[in-house]
C-alpha cells in the first residue's frame, strides 16, 4: 500500500471505511464488511442500519443453508439511476446523503433500529 492511501485511510472515518468497503465489495455481511473495513461489527451494524434508513444501502435476506441459525443478511449499495440528477445543481430536489451524515445520524439515535417499534 502506498503512503498516499495509507494517509487517506488513516484520516478517514469508521463511516468513510464502510462506505468504500460497501461499493469495493457489494454483497457482503456487515461482518465480512467491518472485517475489511478495520471496524468494529457493533459499529459497521449502526452505519448500514443508517444507510439503509437514508436509502443508500439495500439489504437483502441471508439464504438459508439448512442450519437452525438464521443466515447473514447481505448489503449493497443503492446506485441512483444513470439519468438522475445527482449533480447537487441549483434545481435539486435533494442531495445524497454522505458518509459524514449517517455518522451523525447513527450517533444522533443510538438503541433505535429499522423495523423494530
Amino acid at each position: 500500500m502506498s503512503n498516499t492511501i495509507n494517509a487517506v485511510t488513516d484520516s478517514a472515518t469508521a463511516a468513510d471505511k464502510l462506505w468504500m468497503e460497501l461499493h469495493g465489495a457489494p454483497g457482503g455481511t456487515s461482518a465480512e464488511l467491518a472485517e475489511q473495513a478495520g471496524i468494529g461489527g457493533s459499529t459497521a451494524r449502526k452505519l448500514l442500519a443508517a444507510l439503509e434508513c437514508n436509502g443508500a444501502a439495500i439489504r437483502t435476506a441471508g439464504e438459508s443453508d439448512g442450519s437452525a441459525r438464521r443466515p447473514a443478511d447481505r448489503w449493497w449499495p443503492e446506485i441512483a439511476p444513470a439519468d438522475s440528477d445527482t449533480t447537487g445543481g441549483a434545481d435539486a430536489v435533494g442531495e445524497p446523503a454522505t458518509a459524514a451524515d449517517t455518522a451523525q445520524e447513527a450517533e444522533d439515535a443510538p438503541g433505535t433500529y429499522p423495523g423494530r417499534g
